[in-house]
């Protein structure tokens, strides 16, 4: 190989600066304000009835911007021309930018020891300046780095393929008289005057030249031959280095009616590509650091708002992505290809980016209850338009400073123009209070800053075209807008001149909650302690424990504990041991077949006390044993396999001092004993794999295998159906739609989108799991009206009789009989014995129906008589 030194002959490759944006919204002049999209809070798939999370812990925010001004400047904004944001190096994406996720260490708590409770991700973006299709198609030209190895011929003019070298042939001579010596030159010639030169003498002499015409390399295995005027010379091929790995390889020159040079190229160049995307408003890409390839994100259709002929065509979207962020925890998370296009989009602009509110837990933090709303909120300027948003349901400390945090984001208020607030109303309700945070100011709040704690993010501008991120403390002195003890509160945001859209809102309060403890443990699968790795097989019986606590200051009155069974088991009926440690307790346990869609074992505890002997005390134990299914809709699903997984128990009480309700005990299923994380709770339920092939192989017909579980709900009141009441009878955290495989036409169903419950219709739908691809199960959903009655007699017994569960015929041998306590009683019960302790009569009910949820209105009463025991009849002898 021929080299040359490296300032020479290093190929300088052309360099582009990409900036990036976030979310930017709206820029022109419009006199007018509207909420497109109502606010409501927002909640996790895990937990999809829980709109307060009451942590250990905290939220935050990152975002950043996919777009920026093709000439940036701190104070212009997005009206300018916009070019795509792109750092990922990937060739198969336009628009890309990044962000790190960072957790507080407050109290001393280790960051990567938090567990994440909820995680959601945001992008938005406006990519037409008229008519805003869902799908549209953009190209763009790119420049990637690719290794080729590829033959050329050139001519005169011509360049060398991939680089800035291009060739001159010329016919030059030298020496005088019989000396004159005839040759082609052949220079090679680049951007940055790197050069090299080849001469082929009519004496047949071949070589390498500089500048001055001294021989830098005389070529070797010359070999000359003429054709059709053509004189060609071929030698051992002679390699030019260019930098890198790049070369220039020339092995042929031709001279006389053709002048011509032949060789190849190989190496690494930066290479100019046309790329043409299909862009589609509800998908974007989500990577981790820890990943080479990205993860596609579908937001559902009504998540959040895809004007196309209207509102200034700005969209924002939303999905949640909780299991890829607990997967991927800490680090840097990129966004790419938001469907977004480059250009100048009029007054208002174009704008696009993306933003991701996490939640979080960790026992060493402060408790809070965190809020979460979001919406399409879009703020006209040219007159003042002021909306309030109201937040409810938290429960501030109620004692001490309480501590406030706002994150909002929005998009589109220009640096530049000023008029844009959010107002927060004081603890009194008489004044309302301008915030600002340190990226801006009261009276231009919306500026295009992203404040989001200093996390890193690339690029990392000053001006986001129009994109806010802002995550800041509220000024609370003296609790003067979030009082001890308050529960509500509301903000007011509008503009004199600006224009901009609000789609998301989260707020942390200090908060003191009761705090009950329940710790879960398998002790013993079909008799046989439990090991790592243990398996269940079908039909086999499983023992768990809980363990009850109080580690908080004060009594929880009325406490009450609801575990949902398994849908991949069922409850064995009366296997329920429950003691409890301290005095004047309730203590009982009901399994109730129709809370929630598999059925609840309910601990009805009482009074909790403050334990004596500090938090760790144990103050209940419940043993239980689940028997696991030998249903084959659900063990030969090939999609899935099947598991048992105890977790989602819920909790209620009210603490006897503060007052303040409990919306579900702390669950953990043990603590971590060793590594960084020593002492943790573990919040991530013991997961036992179901070996069900021999069973499957020995008992299971799948032909016979119908469509999976059937949901039957008759005499509905609403025309929808909440997913809470299918969702129990799939793995937590299930996601359900309309159809599967989920594309962008998959309509996802949620607690703002419910099932539809037309009478008479009978409807499939799929149930994902989550962190799955490929595994699902069918459910179908079948509403029907049904009326009917059962038959009954009544009973008489005699005082202390051993009485029999009550007996009735069903009109239908299909329908299941139901009986309750008393005419408007809550909970079914699939059989129930009545006493015969007190004379007197008591009048049961009993009702039928298919399934649990679905049960006809009437109740037909049951009248049992209790008389007391006639006297016997003394004989008396003299």
């Amino acid at each position: 190989m021929l080299s040359f030194p490296e300032n020479q002959m290093v190929i300088k490759g052309k360099k582009v600066l990409l900036l990036v944006l976030l979310f930017c919204v709206v820029c022109g002049n419009p006199t007018w304000a509207q909420v497109l999209k109502p606010f409501k809070q927002r909640t996790s798939q895990y937990t999809p009835d829980k709109k307060i999370y009451n942590i250990k812990g905290d939220f935050t925010m990152i975002g950043n911007t996919n777009m920026t001004l093709w000439n940036y400047y701190p104070n212009e904004n997005n009206s300018e021309y916009m070019r795509y944001v792109d750092v990922d190096n990937d060739s198969n994406t336009l628009n890309s930018s990044s962000a790190t996720l960072e957790f507080s260490s407050e109290n001393g708590a280790k960051p990567q020891c938090s567990h994440i409770v909820y995680a959601g991700l945001y992008w938005t973006g406006r990519a037409h300046n008229g008519y805003s299709p869902m799908t549209f198609e953009v190209s763009r030209q790119i420049e990637e780095s690719r290794y080729v190895e590829e033959d050329f011929s050139i001519q005169d003019g011509d360049d060398v393929p991939y680089t800035s070298f291009s060739l001159s042939i010329s016919r030059q001579s030298e020496g005088r008289g019989w000396k004159r010596r005839y040759y082609n030159e052949y220079e090679f010639l680049d951007d940055d005057f790197n050069y090299f030169i080849f001469r082929f003498y009519d004496d047949n002499e071949v070589g390498i030249y500089d500048f001055m015409g001294n021989l830098v390399y005389e070529v070797t295995n010359l070999s000359i031959q003429t054709n059709n005027g053509v004189k060609i010379a071929t030698f051992s091929p002679v390699e030019i280095s260019i930098g890198g790995d790049r070369k220039i390889t020339i092995e042929k020159l031709e001279s006389g009616n053709i002048d011509r040079v032949s060789g190849k190229i190989a190496g690494t160049f930066t290479i100019d590509r046309i790329i043409t995307k299909n862009y589609n408003k509800r998908e974007v890409y989500l990577k981790h650091a820890s990943e080479s390839g990205y993860n596609k994100v579908i937001a559902n259709a009504n998540d959040i708002y895809y004007p196309s002929d209207k509102d200034s065509y700005i969209y924002t979207a939303y999905a949640e992505v909780t299991d890829y962020v607990r997967e991927h925890g800490l680090g840097e998370y990129t966004v790419a290809d938001i469907a977004l296009r480059e250009g100048r989009g009029g007054s208002t602009g174009y704008y696009g980016g993306w933003g991701l509110i996490v939640v979080y837990e960790n026992s060493k933090m402060k408790w809070r209850d965190v809020t979460l709303f979001d919406g399409h909120a879009f703020v006209g300027g040219g007159e003042v338009a002021d909306f309030e948003l109201p937040v409810s349901g938290f429960s501030a400390v109620q004692s001490g400073d309480v501590h406030v945090k706002l994150g909002l984001m929005a998009g589109e208020g220009d640096r530049g123009i000023a008029g844009d607030y959010i107002e927060i109303r004081n603890a009194s309700d008489s004044e309302w209070v301008k915030l600002h945070h340190a990226g801006n100011s009261q009276d231009n709040f919306f500026n295009s800053s992203i404040v989001a704690g200093g996390n890193a993010r690339n690029p990392h501008l000053e001006n986001n075209t129009g994109l806010d991120i802002a995550m800041f403390d509220i000024p609370n002195a003296g609790n003067s807008i979030i009082d001890n003890e308050q529960s509500a509160t509301r903000f007011r945001y509008g503009t004199t001149q600006d224009a901009y859209v609000i789609f998301g809102l989260a707020m942390a309060v200090d908060a003191y909650v009761p705090e009950p403890e329940l710790t879960s443990a398998v002790m013993t699968i079909n008799g046989q302690p439990v090991v790592d790795g243990t398996t269940v097989e079908p039909g086999q019986e499983i023992v768990y424990t809980l363990e009850l606590r109080n580690r908080g200051t004060e009594m929880v009155k009325d406490a009450k504990i609801s575990l949902p069974v398994p849908y991949t088991t069922e409850y064995v009926t009366n296997s329920a041991v429950h003691e409890v440690y301290f005095d004047d307790a309730v203590n009982e346990v009901n399994y109730e077949v129709a809370e929630g869609s598999t059925g609840s074992l309910v601990w009805n505890i009482g009074d909790l006390p403050v334990p004596n002997e500090g938090p760790d005390q144990l103050l209940g134990k419940l043993t239980y044993t689940l028997k696991v299914t030998t249903d084959c809709n659900i063990l030969a699903n090939t999609n899935c396999d099947p598991s048992v997984a105890v977790g989602g128990g819920g909790g209620s009480g009210t603490g006897a001092v503060s007052g303040n309700t409990i919306n579900g005990f702390s669950l953990v299923y043990g603590y971590e004993s060793n590594g960084e994380c020593q002492g943790e709770p573990i919040f991530t339920p013991v997961e036992i794999v179901i070996d069900a092939e021999d069973y499957v192989r020995d008992h299971c017909d799948i032909t016979a295998i119908g469509a999976g579980k059937e949901f039957v709900f008759c005499n509905l009141a609403t025309p929808s159906i909440p997913i809470t009441e299918v969702s129990g009878s799939f793995p937590a955290g299930c996601r359900f739609y309309n159809r599967y495989p989920v594309d962008e036409s998959t309509t996802e169903f949620t607690m703002d989108n419910e099932f539809p419950a037309e009478v008479g219709s009978s409807i499939t739908y799929y149930a994902v799991p989550p962190g799955y691809t490929t595994c699902y199960y069918e459910l179908k959903i079948t509403v029907k009206g049904i009326s009917s009655k059962p038959t009954v007699s009544d009973v008489a017994y005699c005082q202390n009789d051993v009485a029999s569960p009550l007996m009735a015929g069903p009109s239908n041998p299909g329908y299941t009989l139901y009986y309750y306590q008393d005419e408007n009683g809550e909970n079914p019960q699939l059989s129930l014995t009545p006493s015969t302790l007190v004379v007197g009569s008591h009048t049961y009910y009993v009702a039928e129906g298919e399934s649990a949820s679905c049960i006809s209105p009437n109740r037909v009463p049951v009248n049992v008589v209790v008389s007391p025991k006639p006297n016997p009849i003394g004989i008396y002898f003299n």
